[in-house]
């Protein structure tokens, strides 16, 4: 409860308020101005918390697009044709970020919004490539990095990576190793391609009929042990009929001993297992919980005294799958 400011009369009447000092220094400008950084920061990574990762993507996009320099009418042509959420009419956001020629005094003053969608911009191009699997079948995929235009739209990283295909839904992300020539040198990157379930079994295709062939194989190979063994076990029966009397009994306690060895090592239930190892992992490979991701989790609140890079990483940390 408050204490009431203690009140004193002079002499000529007039009454005299003593006001109490206050507790709190003043603070300096340069830390008032920091930690309203550090609100604005903690509101964006708030409101944008409650976004799925394509409505995180469109909206850093257009962050990006509006402060780092496009045309004025290309910027509006591609908000009013997304489901870019904002808070700000795109008058207001051109007015106040949008610059022409931008010197080093303008990027120091980016805001931490900014900074967050030109990393993610920058990174985007190297993070994802696009996929032609029209010749799946003899093994033959080629691969492209994506355009301005594909990054800015998802296509790759929220729509199938497939040139063929525009599905959206159970994407899964495959690394791959992606061989190109650039300045006349060739150079080998590993980077991803996220399809959907039809295109991920084209793209693996060919590793899966050799795990099918070696299957056939498999099985094939342990039909003809078990004939052989079958013939084995016949002929030993007719040399033991044609054996004199007593030379049966010697042996019967080796013949038990294999018996058994024989059973242990050709179990049913081992040779089940061992069939079906190979189409149980394939069909767990394609499974929908695996294939299937959560792209609107809650972003992590940032750790005291985190660094800013660390907080940027954590905050599209699930839009890199």
């Amino acid at each position: 409860m408050p204490k009431t400011a203690a009140k004193k009369e002079s002499s000529t009447g007039t009454t005299y308020f003593q006001v109490p000092l206050s507790k709190h220094p003043t603070k300096s400008a340069s830390t008032a101005e920091a930690e309203s950084n550090a609100s604005i920061s903690k509101v964006f990574q708030k409101d944008a918390s409650g976004l799925t990762a394509y409505q995180r993507h469109k909206k850093m996009m257009g962050d990006y697009l509006s402060f780092y320099g496009t045309e004025v009418a290309d910027v509006l042509e591609k908000r009013r044709s997304s489901s870019y959420i904002v808070g700000k009419t795109e008058l207001d956001i051109l007015k106040e970020q949008h610059r022409f020629l931008r010197n080093e005094e303008d990027d120091a003053d980016n805001s931490w919004e900014s900074r967050v969608a030109k990393k993610y911009y920058d990174r985007l191009f190297k993070e994802y490539c696009l996929a032609n699997l029209s010749r799946y079948k003899t093994g033959q995929i080629a691969l492209r990095w994506r355009t301005q235009k594909e990054v800015v739209s998802g296509q790759g990283q929220f729509v199938c990576g497939n040139l063929e295909c525009s599905a959206t839904e159970d994407l899964r992300s495959w690394e791959v190793n992606f061989a190109y020539v650039e300045g006349g040198e060739r150079k080998n990157a590993l980077v991803k391609v996220r399809l959907c379930p039809t295109c991920s079994y084209k793209l693996n295709y060919k590793k899966i009929k050799t795990a099918e062939k070696a299957e056939k194989e498999d099985k094939k190979r342990k039909r003809k042990e078990k004939r052989l063994e079958r013939k084995r076990r016949k002929s030993g029966d007719e040399d033991q009929s044609s054996r004199p009397p007593g030379e049966d009994d010697k042996d019967v306690d080796k013949d038990v001993s294999d018996g058994e060895t024989d059973r242990e090592e050709h179990s049913p239930n081992e040779e089940s297992k061992d069939e079906s190892s190979v189409s149980k992992e394939l069909k767990d490979q394609y499974s929908k919980d695996e294939v299937s991701r959560i792209w609107s989790a809650p972003q992590p609140e940032a750790l005291e005294g985190e660094s800013k890079e660390d907080e940027i990483e954590a905050y599209f940390a699930d839009l890199f799958q």
